[in-house]
Formats: C-alpha cells, sequence, structure tokens
C-alpha cells in the first residue's frame, strides 16, 4: 500500500536538503519525546547511504522495534529509506522540487509491505479508509513542514 503527501514550504531546496538531512538533530529530538532509538551504523554528522537506526516504541499498547536504513541520497533532490519490523517493511522516498529560489516541493511517500497476517489486516483496514489516512498522513506532513520552515538554519 502507498500513502503520500505533499507540502509547499518557503525556503531553497538546498536548504531544506540540508535540515532534512540533519540527523544527529532529529536523533536528539526524537530521543528526548521519549524514543528509544540508537544508530547502528555510519556517522550521523556526515550523511551517507549505509546511515542505520533501531528505534524501540510503543504502539497500540505494544512495545515495537523498527530497522530504519538510508539506501538512497542524491543530494538536493532525494532521500530513500528502507524499514523493517517483525510485522512489516517499506520504503519511504522523499523527493524536493523547487519551485523557485525560495519555495521547494517536499513531496513523501511510504510504500507498506505487510510479512504477517496481521499486518495485512492492519493494511487492508488502511485501505478501506484509504481517505482518511491520506487525510492524517497529509497533515502529520503539513505540520513537520511548518516545524522546518520555523526551525533556525
Amino acid at each position: 500500500m502507498q500513502i503520500s503527501a505533499t507540502h509547499d514550504l518557503k525556503m531553497s531546496q538546498n536548504d531544506l536538503f540540508k535540515r532534512l538531512t540533519d540527523f544527529e538533530y532529529f536523533e536528539h529530538l526524537a530521543q528526548g519525546r521519549g524514543l528509544d532509538l540508537q544508530r547502528t551504523s555510519g556517522d550521523a554528522s556526515a550523511p551517507a547511504v549505509g546511515l542505520a537506526w533501531q528505534a524501540g516504541f510503543k504502539l497500540a499498547g505494544k512495545q515495537r522495534q523498527i530497522t530504519t536504513t538510508l539506501v538512497e541520497m542524491v543530494a538536493p533532490d532525494t532521500l530513500q529509506f528502507e524499514f523493517s519490523s517483525a510485522n512489516m517493511t517499506g520504503r519511504s522516498t522523499v523527493t524536493l522540487d523547487p519551485l523557485s529560489q525560495t519555495q521547494t516541493r517536499l513531496n513523501v511517500e511510504i510504500d507498506l509491505q505487510p510479512q504477517t497476517l496481521s499486518a495485512r489486516l492492519f493494511v487492508q483496514s488502511l485501505k478501506l479508509a484509504r481517505a482518511q489516512a491520506n487525510k492524517r498522513f497529509q497533515g502529520r506532513i503539513t505540520r513537520f513542514a511548518q516545524f522546518l520552515e520555523n526551525q533556525s538554519v
């Protein structure tokens, strides 16, 4: 199942890419919000393909684990991550399209691949409520984009 969202930001493509690849900042932010996050490979201060994280969090009353790896980085256009958990695998693609010198379109697409029966049921429920799921995802991307715009360089 694919889910996607788009938001236009008032910042240059290079500035946005720089903010999105400040992985050390996002690691500290996630840990400050209670996420158990460990970098398993790579150097977050020098982002490159192969950078990987292991995260633990609670979702729906259960402790979950997910591994995420940066598999493609084409500055200043594309970031692609692969993720996997016990029940699901997937790919997340972030593309930045320049609209002008000071505006950039942020596109985020997630492709989910269920690996177990319970994950298939979860994905099926998302498909049945696709409009609501897309609306919620769009809202989260919009809030994230606004956060990036308000963040100092």
